[in-house]
């Protein structure tokens, strides 16, 4: 809360079309910059900014704190494969995972579909942390749009929704362009209305 008090607070999706624009200096401009999982600017900084103040990682992705090593770290036990171990590193947990389960359900979320960890990072700063003067988003596209892309390594072609092509698992498959294997469109389209309909 001290950190953001009265700052105005960005967070960056990592939507396709995140490398698709110069946008780096927009973003480097807010005074906190919040990134998610594997979205590392590395050659990338005119499109996506170089700044990262805050982090937020999960489960799969918390092995990837070496790229981001003086950004502070948000994590978000949300999972629905494993008990989720926190990271033996300093951090700062957003919400249990018996909380994330009732914002889940709030929301209409349901099986292995869950909130993305920037649902649940938007949903924290509203009604969690309070203190930021501004909250705003870019890159952001609650996975509408995504591209097909050959994995060799499991000789499939699957899709991906995020400009860093994440490792895809066969079991979660899924080139239904409409469809995204561990979110739901709707519900995240649903909980970002919501929150943008705030002050």
């Amino acid at each position: 809360q001290e950190l953001v008090r009265n700052k105005d607070v960005l967070l960056v999706g990592n939507n396709l079309s995140g490398v698709e624009k110069d946008q780096g200096y927009l973003i480097d401009c807010y005074d906190i910059v919040v990134r998610f999982g594997k979205g590392v600017t590395t050659g990338r900084t005119r499109q996506l900014g170089a700044k990262t103040d805050l982090w937020v990682t999960g489960e799969f992705r918390k092995k990837m704190r070496g790229f981001f090593p003086d950004a502070e770290v948000l994590w978000n036990p949300s999972s629905y494969r494993t008990i989720p171990e926190p990271p033996d590193y300093e951090h700062t947990e957003m919400f249990g995972r018996e909380e994330i389960e009732k914002i889940n359900a709030e929301y209409g979320s349901r099986g292995s579909r869950r909130l993305s960890a920037g649902a649940i990072t938007a949903y924290w700063f509203v009604h969690a942390v309070k203190t930021q003067k501004s909250l705003s988003l870019i890159n952001f596209d609650f996975f509408h749009h995504s591209i097909l892309f050959k994995d060799n390594k499991q000789d499939m072609t699957n899709k991906a929704s995020s400009w860093h092509i994440p490792i895809a698992l066969a079991p979660y498959q899924n080139l239904d362009p409409a469809t995204h294997p561990a979110h739901d469109l709707m519900i995240e389209r649903k909980l970002f209305d919501n929150l943008l309909q705030r002050d």
